[in-house]
């Protein structure tokens, strides 16, 4: 996702988001992302960094439920992108 918002045009030039979290906010500034969208799949970021990071014990059970409850949102992800790239 922040190579995503690092490869559009963000709208404050010059600047990288420092967070998955703030990656999903620059693209819905740059209307990539409609905003209700945005807010829903940033959790996906902070779901991720509980993962990546081991912030709190992992119950793999809801992981396999995020994950199948959630593939049609990174679907919707990359075709927002998508549809975007081809304005």
């Amino acid at each position: 996702m922040r190579s995503t918002s690092r490869a559009i045009s963000l709208p404050r030039p010059g600047s990288t988001p420092a967070t998955y979290g703030s990656s999903i906010d620059c693209l819905v500034e740059a209307n990539v992302l409609p905003a209700p969208f945005g807010e829903r799949f940033r959790s996906v970021a902070a779901f991720r960094n509980v993962l990546v990071h081991g912030y709190l014990d992992v119950d793999l059970d809801l992981v396999a439920k995020v994950l199948n409850d959630s593939l049609d949102d990174f679907e919707a992800f990359a075709a927002h992108v998508k549809r975007w790239l081809e304005h």
